[in-house]
């Protein structure tokens, strides 16, 4: 019984390179709600930089995304520029270490080139220059022909950072 459960572990633990990860999440005020839901009026402003997959484009990734489960439904995502000062912005697979600050100051990491497969994603919500909450997300499983699973992903992330 003992070795079976080893096997049932080692077997586990040798996959964990391919799960999805939810890191960095940093919330820097607190009651977010009370401050993005009003910043969403209209669609929430995104600024997207990179793509997840090749040919992905910043709308098609806008029009993918949604808040979690509690948050009110009819919230939409829109394409947003850094003159948007509340907003998020997302880049996707960055290259060098996320920095929220610098992003909501419009100072955004160089990005990979997104495959067909696996991507990373840092999410910081802005609030002028000043960052609510942010936080990174690693994807090497999901598929650029999945579109369902990008937006699950991405879902999970808000999640994490807006709990």
């Amino acid at each position: 019984m003992l070795g079976r459960l080893a096997a049932v572990l080692s077997v586990a633990l040798a996959g964990c390179d391919d799960v999805e990860r939810i890191t960095r999440v940093d919330a820097l005020v607190s009651n977010l709600r009370s401050r993005i839901v009003p910043m969403a009026a209209g669609g929430l402003p995104t600024e997207v930089h990179g793509a997840p997959f090749a040919g992905l484009s910043a709308g098609e990734v806008v029009a993918r995304l949604r808040l979690p489960n509690g948050w009110p439904a009819d919230i939409g995502f829109r394409a947003a520029t850094p003159a948007d000062a509340s907003r998020l912005v997302l880049v996707f697979n960055p290259t060098t270490a996320p920095d929220g600050y610098a992003l909501c100051r419009g100072v955004v990491p160089p990005t990979g080139a997104g495959g067909e497969k696996g991507f990373s994603a840092l999410a910081t919500f802005c609030e002028s220059e000043r960052p609510l909450v942010t936080g990174f997300l690693e994807a090497p499983n999901v598929r650029a022909d999945a579109p369902e699973a990008f937006a699950a992903a991405m879902t999970r992330l808000f999640q994490q950072m807006l709990d």
